[in-house]
């Protein structure tokens, strides 16, 4: 019969006390699953199994910079921020909803017909019987042929910016056409044009009115005839509106103006004040181009940037944890938790840490599968190192998906030395464990209670508990002395044979 004999150690070891370590795990069975939609297109998003409330954030994409015609020092006005819009929605499993992703607005030309930069895309999500849910996009900076203008953010209900589409060939002057802006449901929109060597040079925006609901109709008037188109988006659908950031002038001489951030986005392009250059593409998402800046050479203005939609819906984790706890136990930690409903659980993977960074399996306990009913889980760990242990469980689906819970700690001491000894009269073998706080090479020795040396041999220690076996002579029973000594630290342990 094995005996488990404890005497007292030469070495003092510090008196640990044992400690409960124990985290309660939520007993919320949810998480959240967002699903990123940031590359420039439309999506058909179909409504997942168990989904019906989502929730949803879009941001338009910004507007690019104007650019800047040929003559020394002009500079393009930047381009304005996307906004950026969220709400909440009931949705219906199996439906399918459409994403549309703004994009960015694209560099403009160095002529004097498309000297102003483009606007951003309108990011949206729509389905059926839901309200659509718009993120306007950042305005175009405004071109620089004699003027610097910036171009501004996209306003709820208003109009935020005017692309020329024909320039004319029988305008005459350099005097201002007349542009008038008309029907949409809205007022107070208006805008500024300027005629140059017979052709409409440049139009923006100078008042982005209200109350919007539809395009309005732009004319102008001059000594010819020249047509453009509104660019046009409602911020629309959202419990809460950010919006994008106006771009700002550029300033003849000085560099072309910076573009707008995006509402809760990417930032604008930088101030181009390089001349010859072309301006900065806005950071996504949702940053406007900032405008370019033109020495004897024509320059874009720089692109806006991207769009995004994010999606964010519970999804029903497959366990509900309801607690997970360590408890030291001499030389060893016993890990319990208890779960109140599984859902296709294939089994735990119990994993150890020494930092909280790194984690190993150490053992498995298998799953109940499916269960609506309290189970409570046991593990003990034999062979925890010295110092902090942290545990956590993974716990893994029968399809393989894994969700890993909180870590826990557990504080194992091992200050200096500790040495227990297994011994029984009918065995060959001694079985021995000692407890070490760090590394180390040293000799393992067995005497006599007469001081004769009877068996000596080399050992090295890890940090934790090492187990082994030494044979012992048959020398009868009696009383020996174990001793493990290196070059800092010894330990004898006296046990009966």
């Amino acid at each position: 019969m094995m005996r488990k004999l404890l005497l007292k150690q030469n070495l003092l070891i510090k008196k640990l006390s044992i400690s409960l370590f124990a985290l309660i795990i939520s007993t919320n069975t949810f998480g959240q699953s967002p699903e990123i939609f940031s590359t420039a297109g439309t999506y058909s998003w179909v409504c997942p199994t168990g989904v019906t409330t989502l929730q949803v954030e879009c941001w338009g994409a910004g507007g690019s910079g104007g650019s800047a015609t040929a003559a020394v020092g002009r500079a393009g006005g930047g381009g304005g921020g996307g906004s950026y819009v969220k709400n909440n929605f009931s949705v219906t499993p199996g439906v399918s909803y459409t994403i549309i992703v703004g994009a960015g607005g694209l560099q403009g030309l160095t002529t004097s017909a498309g000297v102003n930069g483009n606007p951003g895309g309108k990011s949206e999500f729509s389905g059926p019987s839901i309200s659509t849910l718009t993120a306007s996009g950042g305005a175009a900076g405004s071109g620089a042929t004699s003027q610097n203008q910036s171009g501004p953010g996209g306003l709820l209900g208003g109009v935020y910016g005017v692309n020329i589409t024909s320039s004319g060939t029988a305008n005459s002057g350099t005097s201002s056409a007349i542009t008038t802006i008309s029907g949409g449901g809205g007022s107070g929109a208006t805008a500024n044009t300027s005629l140059s060597t017979g052709v409409l040079s440049y139009i923006t925006m100078t008042s982005q009115g209200s109350g919007y609901t539809s395009v309005p109709t732009v004319t102008i008037n001059g000594d010819g005839t020249a047509s453009a188109v509104v660019n046009f988006d409602i911020d629309a659908g959202a419990s809460l509106v950010t919006k994008g950031v106006s771009g700002s002038n550029g300033v003849l001489s000085t560099g072309g103006g910076a573009g707008g951030a995006g509402g809760n986005g990417g930032a604008g392009g930088a101030i181009n004040n390089v001349q010859g250059t072309v301006g900065a593409v806005g950071i996504a998402p949702g940053g406007g181009g900032s405008g370019g800046y033109a020495s004897a050479s024509s320059a874009k203005g720089g692109a806006g940037a991207v769009g995004k939609v994010i999606l964010t819906y519970p999804v029903t984790l497959p366990v509900s944890l309801t607690s997970f706890s360590a408890q030291k136990q001499s030389l060893s930690v016993q890990l319990k938790w208890t779960t109140a409903s599984e859902a296709n659980n294939s089994h735990f993977d119990v994993e150890r840490s020494a930092d909280g960074k790194v984690f190993n399996s150490i053992g498995r306990k298998s799953g109940a599968g499916n269960s609506n009913t309290i189970i409570d889980y046991s593990f003990s760990d034999h062979h925890p190192a010295a110092g902090t242990n942290y545990y956590r469980l993974n716990q893994v689906d029968l399809d393989g998906k894994a969700t890993l819970s909180n870590p826990i700690s557990v504080n194992m001491g091992f200050e200096g030395l500790a040495m227990q000894i297994f011994s029984s009269s009918n065995a060959s073998d001694l079985k021995i464990n000692i407890a070490a706080d760090k590394e180390s090479s040293g000799q393992f020795i067995i005497y006599t209670v007469s001081g004769q040396k009877i068996v000596e041999q080399s050992l090295s220690l890890t940090k934790g508990n090492n187990d082994f076996s030494i044979s012992m002579p048959d020398l009868g029973s009696g009383v020996y002395i174990a001793t493990y000594k290196n070059e800092t630290q010894s330990i004898n342990k006296k046990f009966v044979r």
